[in-house]
């Protein structure tokens, strides 16, 4: 019982963020939820009663090692076909702030994603970005500040028509 409290425990502190991240990464909710519950379903089984050292970090390690697996699978098996274009959407007359920057967001890559909402919106340390995605944090460091540039460089390149 004691070990179901735990878990229970971790999940009510950390699922909402972590939807939250996932959310903001792929911008599509049934993925969001399908990666989730993968998550949380090895989250419990390897969960063994104790509480890893650190339940966010692993949590947050394992939805990006998820996530990365499928915009890779995704990437592969991509085609693109001309009649999926919407000549009308290219040229909405009137966008919002919040559109615009949610578009040059969605055009980052996936690891530039990441690293954003995690740093700005989850907050977390450079050390902590670093056992989350596999990098020192001087790398971390590096990869933010090419993330945020190419995020600026994406909103000056869009028509400012709002």
């Amino acid at each position: 019982m004691l070990a179901d409290s735990i878990y229970k425990k971790s999940v009510e502190l950390y699922a909402d963020k972590l939807y939250q991240f996932v959310l903001k990464v792929t911008d599509d909710i049934n993925l969001t939820r399908e990666i989730l519950e993968e998550v949380f379903n090895k989250f419990k089984r390897e969960f063994d009663g104790q509480s890893f050292a650190n339940d966010k970090i692993w949590l947050f390690k394992e939805a990006n090692y998820t996530l990365s697996n499928d915009i890779r699978r995704k990437n592969t098996s991509k085609t693109f076909n001309i009649r999926d274009v919407d000549p009308l959407k290219k040229y909405d007359l009137i966008k919002t702030v919040e559109e615009i920057i949610e578009e040059a967001f969605q055009e980052l890559r996936g690891t530039q994603k990441c690293l954003i909402v995690l740093r700005d919106y989850e907050f977390f340390t450079y050390e902590d970005l670093g056992l989350i995605l596999n990098m020192d944090s001087t790398k971390v460091r590096s990869e933010l500040f090419k993330a945020r540039r190419a995020l600026k460089r994406k909103l000056r390149d869009k028509p400012q028509n709002f």
